[in-house]
């Protein structure tokens, strides 16, 4: 009895021993055999032989054809995957929109420059109503740039004047400046008529700024009249007394 258990013992090793001997034949003949695939979440997954379990390799996922699974629209995106034939692992890509940009290449100015800040201009999309944009690029601020001093009013003897310049940018921008009395350290002072009993005279005030000449015309007052007289004198008589008759000559 003892014998015939013993001998069953060393018939089960040898048979063990013969397995173990084939597998591993197998392996180094025929190279691994793989049938377990774990997917690792990341485009790769890690496969196992089916003879040596010890023995792992990770690789590249293999992928089937691309199926599309939502449409593209003109402006949205679509959706397409496609999955790993061993370990089942789904990749998934953006289909671009069937809308194909065109952008014009004349700038469209999208926000305007002032005299005191800058702008906007960019090139537009001009397909399909699109509102897509590219080469946003700033534009300085325009600054002021003023025209001629204008009069607004007139400066006197008694009163000051004014005069006015507009932007040429911005109409709503003006600059002042305030001209002083009439007066000749200040102005250039030329008589041009003088003044007479009988007429008026002529003067004129000269006021340069910014290479622009400004004359203001005053008119002068005729001279009073200043009487010149003639004496003439009537002798006494023995009937009357004699007296003298002063007249003006005018």
């Amino acid at each position: 009895m003892k014998k015939t258990l013993l001998s069953i013992f060393i018939i089960v090793l040898c048979l063990l021993f013969i397995g173990c001997k084939e597998t591993t034949h197998d392996c180094e003949k025929n190279g691994h055999q793989f049938n377990t695939f774990l997917n690792n979440q990341n485009g790769t997954h890690t496969k196992t032989c089916k003879y040596d379990s010890t023995h792992s390799e990770i690789e590249k996922c293999k992928y089937g054809e691309w199926v599309e699974i939502l449409a593209p629209g003109t402006f949205t995106e679509g959706k397409k995957e496609r999955v790993c034939q061993d370990c089942g692992y789904r990749e998934e890509a953006i289909i671009s929109s069937t809308h194909v940009h065109e952008y014009s290449k004349e700038w469209t100015i999208d926000v305007a420059p002032t005299c005191d800040s800058g702008g906007i201009k960019s090139h537009h999309c001009i397909k399909d109503n699109c509102t897509s944009i590219i080469d946003e690029t700033k534009i300085q601020a325009l600054n002021h740039s003023y025209g001629d001093w204008s009069l607004k009013t007139a400066p006197t003897l008694s009163q000051r004047g004014l005069m006015i310049r507009i932007c040429r940018n911005d109409r709503n921008h003006q600059e002042e400046y305030e001209l002083p009395l009439l007066n000749k350290e200040e102005y250039m002072y030329e008589v041009i008529n003088e003044a007479t009993e009988e007429s008026e005279g002529l003067s004129i005030y000269t006021y340069i700024i910014d290479d622009q000449i400004f004359i203001f015309e005053v008119v002068l007052p005729r001279l009073e009249h200043t009487h010149k007289y003639e004496a003439k004198v009537t002798l006494p008589t023995c009937e009357a007394k004699g007296y003298t008759t002063y007249t003006c000559k005018c």
